[in-house]
């Protein structure tokens, strides 16, 4: 069991007595209170207020490392993909329904849908596997993936 000694008792602090008294007679060296004075000054004493011992070392401006922009959440990519993906099926429903559109004027706009898909997987494989966004998403490339098909089967004559 340790024994707890009271203020001014034996083992104590006295509070009567300076710091520096108070030191054992068995320790050798400087004392704490030696030691966080000198470190203190040294430490305050820098080009604001005066010469230091290393006076003669430049500061080094920290390395720019360019711009940072913020990370994209996933809902972010989910709702943008999800758009792009939308509008696209759009302007390809609208041109089916033209009959003054040949299969050669649509061929264009199913390279460029083909084009997001294959995109659309490269984002789909970046997101957390289980997030609802994703099957979102990995359903809409299937989406387009049918409409390629039944492009190149000649569904669509």
């Amino acid at each position: 069991m340790t024994d707890i000694h009271s203020v001014g008792g034996p083992g104590g602090v006295d509070p009567g007595r300076s710091e520096k008294s108070q030191k054992s007679n068995g320790n050798k060296g400087p004392s704490f209170s030696d030691v966080l004075d000198k470190t203190a000054g040294a430490a305050g004493a820098g080009p604001a207020g005066g010469a230091s011992s290393a006076g003669n070392i430049p500061s080094i401006p920290p390395a720019y490392i360019g711009p940072v922009e913020p990370a994209v959440s996933v809902q972010e990519t989910v709702h943008r993909a999800s758009d792009e993906v939308l509008k696209l099926l759009e302007s390809l429903h609208s041109e089916l329904k033209n009959p003054a559109a040949s299969l050669k004027d649509i061929a264009p706009m199913m390279q460029g849908l083909e084009t997001r898909r294959d995109q659309l997987m490269s984002e789909i494989a970046s997101l957390p596997k289980g997030d609802a966004g994703r099957s979102l998403l990995e359903e809409m490339a299937g989406v387009l993936t049918s409409e390629s098909a039944k492009f190149h089967r000649g569904e669509y004559i």
